[in-house]
Formats: structure tokens, sequence, C-alpha cells
């Protein structure tokens, strides 16, 4: 029987001394050359003009109307270590895009699953309960959630439109990060960690995204909500669910808004 060549890769030393290699980690100085590379300031008037929906008076249930499709769930949270707090159930286009304005303030904190769910409690292996937010329940692996809480805003953002991404919607935290909202329409959630944690993970770490925010079944803020905890809006920035993939800085400005 032949051995496979690297089954014992692990005690393979060349020259005696053999190390992993170094997990891929922010480096403030390519973030600056990359940012560099674009002239002009990326604010909320230069994303609101390349969005293909404006942003600033939509609602937090016509953000996910648009983000997501007729029949799928979407759980929201006010409390991080909850099963979530609202099923929210895409309505289709004739349906009521207030229903989630109650939550648009007074929560510290206001979050949602980045991919649809089923709705149902299954039983979670790793941590030995039922759940409805684990990766049993979801029913689709569209969506990456990239943000930074180490990289200067200002800089994340310039290096951010110009990477060529499907980027289907940008929003502040109300805070310091902002969050990009990425399709990858993965088929599993194999297929996923391959795509992300494989491929995109060592580029957007360098350039300061959170490697621990880039799971498959991840939350973030739900736009256009009060941020209670420190008084600022989550405020939608972009929106963009039809993505190609085409740079934003590459986008004409004022095209095909409604």
């Amino acid at each position: 029987m032949l051995s496979c060549p690297l089954a014992h890769a692990n005690d393979w030393h060349p020259n005696g001394d053999w190390e992993r290699p170094p997990k891929p980690s922010y480096q403030p100085d390519k973030l600056e050359e990359v940012a560099a590379k674009l002239p002009e300031s990326v604010d909320a008037e230069y994303l609101e003009a390349r969005s293909q929906f404006t942003c600033w008076n939509r609602s937090p249930a016509g953000v996910l109307a648009k983000l997501y499709r007729p029949g799928e769930k979407i759980l929201v949270f006010t409390d991080w270590e909850s099963q979530g707090q609202e099923l929210w159930e895409h309505p289709g286009e004739s349906g009521d895009f207030g229903a989630l304005d109650q939550y648009r303030r007074g929560f510290k904190d206001i979050w949602f699953l980045s991919n649809p769910v089923d709705g149902e409690c299954h039983w979670n292996p790793r941590q030995d309960k039922d759940s409805r937010r684990s990766e049993e329940s979801i029913t689709s692996w569209r969506y990456a959630v990239i943000e930074s809480d180490k990289a200067d805003p200002g800089q994340w953002l310039r290096a951010l439109v110009q990477l060529p991404l499907f980027i289907s919607a940008i929003y502040e935290s109300g805070k310091r990060s902002i969050h990009a909202l990425v399709r990858i329409d993965a088929d599993s959630k194999v297929e996923w960690d391959q795509s992300v944690r494989g491929e995109l993970l060592p580029i957007l770490a360098t350039l300061g995204a959170d490697p621990g925010a880039l799971t498959a079944v991840r939350l973030t803020r739900l736009p256009n909500c009060r941020r209670e905890a420190t008084g600022k809006l989550q405020r939608l920035l972009y929106l963009d669910p039809d993505s190609d993939g085409e740079p934003i800085c590459r986008k004409t400005a004022g095209g095909g808004r409604c």
C-alpha cells in the first residue's frame, strides 16, 4: 500500500526548523497605500450618489426587503446572547415595510443575522443545545460581513470602494466601525468557508478587517436604527443588492438610483 506523502506533514521539518505560516494581520501601512490610490474622500454623500437605491430615507424593513427574497426569514436581535427578539419574514413587494420601525430607537443595541433562516429550532451539536440561529437553521449562504474596529474609517472606506467585491450594502455601526455586506452566494457552509476564510480573509485582514467577524453565521448592525448605547444612527450608506463586482469607485455618480 502506498502511503500518502502528506500523512506525516506535522513531523516534517525542512532543515530541522519548520514553522506554520503566520496568521494574516492588520498592516496600517498597507491600508494607507491602498487608500492613497483614490484621491477623492469617500463619505456618505459619495456612497449615496453611487448607490442603486436611496439610503437616507429607507426603513430597516425596507433595507432587508432589498437584500432578501419574498418568503425569506431574518432574525432580529436586541440581545446578542438570545435566540432573537423578532423573526421577520419578507412580505413581498406590496408588504409592510414599517414592520420593524419599533426597533429604530429605544434599544441599547440592534442587530440582524446576516443570512436567512428557516425560523425553526435545530439541535446545535457544537453548543449542545437547540438553536434557531446556528448553521443548521441557515437557508442560504449568501452573505459575509466585513467590518473593522482597527482601521481609520476614512482610509477603510477609500480602500473598500476599490475592492472588486459584490458589495450589497455599507452601513455604520453607530460607533467607530463600518460594516459591509458582501454577496458570496455559496452552495454550502464548506464552500462559504473556502471562499471567505480561505481566499478573502488573508487579503481583507491585512487591510484591517476583523478576522473574527468573517464567519458564516454572523450578527451585524440593522441599518437606519439608532444605537441608544452611543446615541448614534447605524446609518445606511450604500445599497446595491445586484452588485456585479465592479469596484464602487468606478460607478457613475447619480446613475440608476431610485
